[in-house]
């Protein structure tokens, strides 16, 4: 899946993704455009992987539970 797609399917900004990458915590993958004259590079991500970045997150601390 694109970055973008990983973003939305998170719920989070592509950058906060893109800086998760570049930390070394997600795997992702760099796929070349397919025209000649275009340089860029996409990022692609596996969901799987994504699901296990998002599974080792820590919980939140919310502080003790008021009724």
């Amino acid at each position: 899946m694109s970055l973008s797609a990983a973003a939305d399917y998170v719920g989070l900004n592509k950058n906060v993704l893109r800086r998760v990458i570049n930390a070394g915590e997600l795997v992702a993958y760099q796929k070349p455009a397919t025209y000649s004259e275009s340089k860029r590079t996409y990022v692609l991500v596996s969901p799987d992987d994504v699901d296990a970045w998002v599974r080792s997150l820590p919980l939140a601390s919310y502080g003790p539970m008021v009724d």
